[in-house]
């Protein structure tokens, strides 16, 4: 299996967690998730942060539709595919990133929401991606590919980010293998029921054992950000239903 089919069986794998993370929407919980919504969870809300960005709507005039839209599956395959393709980073970061996004949502007790995901999601990228490699890019070049937020502010949610995880930024060995355990167990189970799914087992990728050998030495800048990056943040496809990791 090469590394870009290991790193496909991943996305996908994480992809199925999270969405069915989510809150319903048509549920009572989602009614009533912003009526006590912690007051520093309220930076994440990206249809507030696009109201400080209306120049944004020029670029991409569906952009506020886009910002309410439930994702389905292969809308946070291409989310993830797209962070990858432009900061090359390993798939360590991606596991990383779904531990730390699992125990985010466990201190708030809270599941994802539409109006928050992508903000998170960019958080958590973005900080295992300083834990584990060697040469991190910048806050301002993430802030390239999701010009949503400006440096400052993707500084402020960082910092909101770690708190709440306490600060507790490292994945112990026996975390990462159970997760990834259970995100090899479901994409084994999920391919069972979609016979165009290539069967691959995501366990075998050769870098994923906790230690990042991703890229080494000095990593190339992002290429091509705004037109095509962003705008494929945004993308939509059909849905398919996974299950939900708990926070370790």
């Amino acid at each position: 299996m090469t590394k870009q089919q290991c790193s496909n069986t991943l996305i996908f794998a994480i992809s199925l967690v999270l969405e069915d993370s989510f809150v319903d929407p048509q549920s009572p919980e989602s009614a009533t998730y912003f009526t006590d919504l912690p007051p520093e969870l309220s930076l994440f809300l990206e249809d507030a942060l696009l109201d400080t960005k209306s120049y944004l709507m020029d670029k991409m005039p569906s952009l506020a539709e886009a910002v309410q839209r439930q994702p389905t599956v292969h809308d946070l395959q291409v989310f993830f595919h797209t962070l990858v393709q432009e900061f090359h980073f390993s798939e360590s970061v991606l596991v990383c990133s779904l531990v730390y996004i699992m125990r985010f949502l466990a201190f708030y007790k809270r599941r994802l929401h539409v109006r928050i995901w992508r903000p998170l999601a960019i958080c958590a990228v973005l900080v295992a991606h300083k834990i584990l490699e060697d040469v991190p890019f910048r806050n301002s070049e993430f802030v390239d590919v999701y010009p949503l937020v400006s440096a400052e502010e993707l500084l402020s949610l960082e910092l909101t980010f770690c708190a709440a995880l306490r600060f507790q930024l490292s994945v112990q060995s026996a975390t990462y293998d159970k997760y990834i355990q259970e995100l090899d167990a479901l994409y084994r189970e999920t391919c069972g029921q979609l016979p165009q799914a290539e069967a691959c087992s995501v366990s075998s990728a050769s870098n994923l054992n906790g230690n990042d050998d991703a890229t080494g030495g000095t990593q190339s800048k992002p290429q091509g950000k705004f037109k095509a990056a962003f705008a494929k943040l945004f993308r939509r496809k059909s849905s398919v239903r996974g299950k939900q990791l708990q926070a370790a």
